[in-house]
């Protein structure tokens, strides 16, 4: 609890802003801080601490016309070695220009020096451990490119997957619409389900299995309560259920899962 104060209580004040006599000894220190250059309009630091107290700078440049226009290379603190570049307005990184190619490889034309600088990595963002935040609290996210890849490479049942979650509606609108699974394919509705072609509809299986919601209270003769348990649909209790499929005793999936509970 004690740690907890001090680092909440810092360069003599609390985390209520309430002054506190003296500061606690948590605040940096530093007695070789430098101000390589400063005016009215900017400034660049080394070694400096932060207003609060509880980091050092290697480097900080401040525009000291907007307080909160800065780039900073901190050295500890809860920023331990961290880039920190804040922008009141617009924030913009453009490259990949390569304006030199053409004078590298005089023999190629126009069109080739372009494949060759569609073909280069111009841009990359890694984390080594941890993740990658791209947020915009009051916006949209656009991606724009000639083809936009996305590639996952966890191993292990947990990870390795893409997931997209809408609060209302995923829309694609394409010329082809190509989907390809190894083991499991599975499309479903808590509403209506829609399924339309102003062309040829083409359905193949090995086998094929039509289900409608009539087995409630009475399996047909290829059974079909099972796949109206597994589906999510509301299920009949076992004392109104005569049978699961042809004729065995009725089970319950276990919460959850698509796991029959036998006990």
């Amino acid at each position: 609890m004690a740690s907890q104060i001090n680092q909440q209580q810092i360069r003599g004040k609390n985390k209520d802003g309430q002054n506190t006599s003296p500061p606690t000894a948590s605040a940096k220190k530093n007695y070789t801080a430098q101000t390589i250059g400063k005016n009215e309009n900017g400034s660049v630091w080394i070694g400096a601490i932060h207003k609060q107290g509880d980091v050092t700078s290697a480097v900080a440049l401040r525009n000291e016309q907007d307080g909160a226009h800065q780039l900073c290379l901190d050295i500890d603190g809860q920023r331990r070695s961290s880039t920190t570049s804040t922008s009141p307005g617009k924030f913009q990184l453009t490259c990949g220009h390569y304006p030199w190619l053409g004078e590298e490889f005089p023999d190629l034309d126009a069109k080739k020096i372009n494949e060759m600088k569609e073909s280069m990595d111009s841009c990359l963002i890694e984390a080594r451990n941890g993740n990658i935040i791209i947020k915009a609290s009051n916006g949209k996210i656009r991606m724009e490119a000639t083809d936009i890849e996305m590639i996952t490479k966890g191993e292990g049942e947990t990870k390795g997957n893409i997931n997209i979650d809408a609060s209302e509606n995923v829309i694609i609108k394409c010329k082809k619409l190509q989907t390809s699974t190894s083991v499991f394919t599975k499309i479903c509705s808590a509403g209506d389900f829609e399924l339309a072609a102003n062309g040829v509809l083409s359905t193949y299986a090995s086998l094929i299995s039509s289900i409608t919601d009539a087995v409630f209270g009475k399996p047909s003769k290829f059974g079909g309560q099972l796949e109206r348990q597994k589906n999510n649909l509301p299920t009949a209790s076992q004392e109104t259920v005569a049978s699961l499929d042809r004729g065995d005793k009725a089970f319950q999936y276990k919460s959850g899962t698509n796991q029959l509970d036998y006990d």
